[in-house]
């Protein structure tokens, strides 16, 4: 979408000196780009819930090793352009340290190791469904802009002060 603007301020220098002439259109036009919003989540913690987890298919990564990638999807509570809220994921190599980060993850969020370091298996619908807060960085990649999770952190629960008097 572009809106074209039409400069009408334009004077050659010879009308510009006399001072009975009046100014001319000369049709100089500037083009002024006008870009869509874009359709990122905000930047900084944001609350959500676990939504999903899902072991992808062995690949190349982009060193050329073999990677299988865990993905982690958390919905948040904030709504993008189309009123639907964000979801957004974080990756974790399966076949390197991802069982580990992703240990500490969860360790950040409730406080305790929900995968036990001898076991590569664990029951994801132990925290699926459930309130969490996480910190979010949009970077741009190119044209591309890329959203990721670079924390995650406990909900903390509201005490509402009707609930302590009386």
């Amino acid at each position: 979408m572009c809106l074209v603007m039409q400069n009408i301020n334009s004077v050659s220098s010879a009308q510009s000196q006399t001072s009975t002439a009046t100014p001319a259109k000369t049709g100089v036009s500037k083009v002024i780009a006008i870009r869509k919003p874009l359709n990122l989540p905000p930047v900084g913690v944001n609350n959500g819930l676990f939504l999903d987890v899902n072991v992808l298919p062995e690949d190349l990564g982009p060193d050329g090793k073999k990677r299988q990638l865990l993905r982690l999807d958390v919905q948040l509570d904030a709504l993008d352009i189309h009123d639907k809220p964000f979801v957004v994921f974080k990756h974790y190599n399966l076949l390197a340290r991802g069982l580990k980060v992703l240990n500490q993850d969860l360790r950040d969020w409730c406080g305790e190791d929900l995968i036990a370091e001898y076991d590569e298996q664990f029951e994801a619908g132990v925290f699926l469904g459930q309130p969490v807060r996480v910190t979010i960085h949009n970077r741009q990649q190119g044209k591309q802009w890329i959203t990721s999770i670079t924390g995650f952190h406990p909900v903390e629960v509201e005490v509402q002060t009707a609930q302590n008097v009386g």
